[in-house]
């Protein structure tokens, strides 16, 4: 049992006292000194400083083409819809179980004009820039 400093036991009321104590001091320490490490305040410099950070990461960004790479994952997966709404489309008018020949020739066609499309779209990029565009996003995964 805990004693005072002449040796008598110390009474509940006390022990709870320095338990409390004891408790509100370890708070207050961690409230100085480690919350500010784990938790850095939020403050309206720090706040500039991340803008400022994010437009210059954006200016220094590396443009292939013009394009920035989220813009270029856009050629990317517009493509693919083109691809799709090509593939619908020639399948409507000519069924490929039916009539293959007509169909891939059609799919064909409907597939550069969508491209043709895309290209004047996005700056005038040209066919060759197009199918860079496409390698990229398929190395890079791009889904």
């Amino acid at each position: 049992m805990p004693q005072d400093q002449s040796g008598e036991n110390l009474s509940a009321p006390v022990k709870a006292g320095v338990v409390a104590v004891v408790i509100i001091g370890a708070v207050i320490f961690i409230l100085v000194n480690i919350w500010p490490q784990l938790f850095p305040a939020d403050t309206a410099d720090a706040r500039r400083r991340r803008a400022q950070s994010r437009r210059d990461s954006r200016q220094t960004e590396e443009r292939v083409f013009g394009l920035t790479e989220a813009e270029r994952a856009e050629v990317f997966w517009e493509m693919g819809r083109a691809e799709r709404r090509a593939d619908r489309e020639a399948e409507a008018q000519h069924p490929s179980s039916v009539r293959p020949g007509e169909y891939v020739e059609l799919n064909r066609i409907l597939i550069n004009r969508y491209y043709d499309e895309i290209c004047a779209e996005h700056g005038g990029l040209t066919r060759a820039q197009l199918l860079q565009i496409a390698s990229e996003g398929t190395r890079k995964h791009w889904r």
